[in-house]
């Protein structure tokens, strides 16, 4: 079974989910902070359950409507990208 997929979906959602809690902290502290394009692009190839995650365990980019509308339908795509590879290309 071709698990790369996985792999890299679950090292782009850790790595989403390690960014979000990172740039929490730095905001808490008034220091250097990652760029919203960056957590999203980073949510949209990959991490958007990472981000998601972020954003309920940190309390962090609630208010953004950016976030709390893409990410889902980030994390929509996704799935829908591993249910066409398992559904139809592995049939």
């Amino acid at each position: 079974m071709h698990s790369w997929l996985f792999c890299y979906f679950g090292l782009a959602n850790v790595i989403a989910l390690l960014l979000m809690c990172l740039d929490k902290r730095k905001a808490v502290k008034g220091k250097w902070r990652v760029s919203e394009l960056s957590l999203l692009a980073f949510g949209w190839l990959g991490g958007a359950f990472g981000i998601l995650s972020g954003m309920v365990v940190c309390k962090h980019k609630l208010s953004k409507l950016r976030f709390r509308f893409m990410m889902p339908i980030a994390g929509l795509v996704h799935w829908l990208i591993i249910g066409y590879y398992f559904l139809i290309l592995n049939s």
